[in-house]
């Protein structure tokens, strides 16, 4: 996160994190963390998905809603993201590939009676939906 807002120079002003339990309850504890600050931010992006839902629930207490007051993205794409209303913006990781390269990795380890672990950076993907905002792609007017 901080080596994508210094390489899009985002000012150190315009970011904030606020840290939590990753957890829907630590998500709204954040949310209402952050709003409380002179210059709450307007977008979460948040370290998963239970934590986007967190985030989301307090901003509907808030009377606020996702997408239209407040953007959330959250991190996973767990199924419940895509029925979630409103339907949650996440970025998409292929965990069961993950996880047939974390077994390949241990079996290695054992086999090699090696502690050394491998880093390893997969490929994700952001799937948008309502939770981040209108569709800026769409053109006012069109038909549905």
């Amino acid at each position: 996160f901080l080596e994508a807002c210094e390489a899009f120079a985002i000012p150190v002003a315009d970011r904030t994190i606020v840290e939590g339990e990753t957890s829907r309850k630590g998500g709204m504890a954040c949310l209402e963390t952050a709003l409380a600050m002179p210059e709450p931010p307007t977008a979460a992006l948040c370290f998963n998905d239970a934590v986007a839902f967190g985030v989301m629930l307090a901003l509907r207490k808030r009377g606020l809603e996702a997408g239209a007051d407040f953007a959330v993205v959250g991190f996973d794409d767990v199924a419940e993201a895509e029925h979630y209303s409103p339907a949650l913006t996440s970025v998409a990781v292929d965990t069961a590939g993950l996880g047939e390269r974390a077994a390949h990795v241990m079996l290695k380890m054992i086999q090699s009676r090696t502690t050394r672990a491998e880093d390893h950076i997969g490929a994700v993907s952001l799937v948008v939906r309502e939770s981040s905002g209108p569709n800026r792609n769409s053109q006012v007017g069109d038909a549905a």
